[in-house]
């Protein structure tokens, strides 16, 4: 691993879940913000969503694509949960990330 890469760990729910094949993995990066993780992982696996539909989290709480990447980060992508407009924002109105991940997965079990 050089300077500029980091280890990352990414965990996915719903629709990049299923395209991913997995909820959890560990990443070594050179990628500098969360925007470029992601066209990496897009590229790569061939996922179906553009960065700017996703909910991103960082360490816990709600950050920009923007946001530079730190080795040890922990990420979470968070696609749109419901049908409707797709758009950068909608479906998620919460500041705490381990309530919105619940509701989430409590979503998810009722649907599947």
């Amino acid at each position: 691993m050089d300077d500029r890469e980091k280890n990352v760990r990414l965990q996915y729910f719903a629709l990049l879940r299923e395209q991913r094949g997995l909820s959890y993995e560990s990443r070594i990066t050179s990628a500098v913000t969360l925007k470029d993780l992601f066209a990496e992982l897009k590229k790569e696996y061939e996922l179906g969503l553009e960065a700017e539909d996703l909910k991103v989290a960082v360490n816990g709480e709600f950050t920009e694509l923007s946001a530079s990447l730190k080795d040890g980060d922990e990420i979470v992508f968070i696609p749109p949960v419901a049908g409707g407009a797709i758009g950068p924002r909608d479906g998620l109105e919460c500041s705490n990330i381990s309530g919105t991940l619940l509701r989430l997965e409590g979503s998810k079990q009722k649907s599947g």
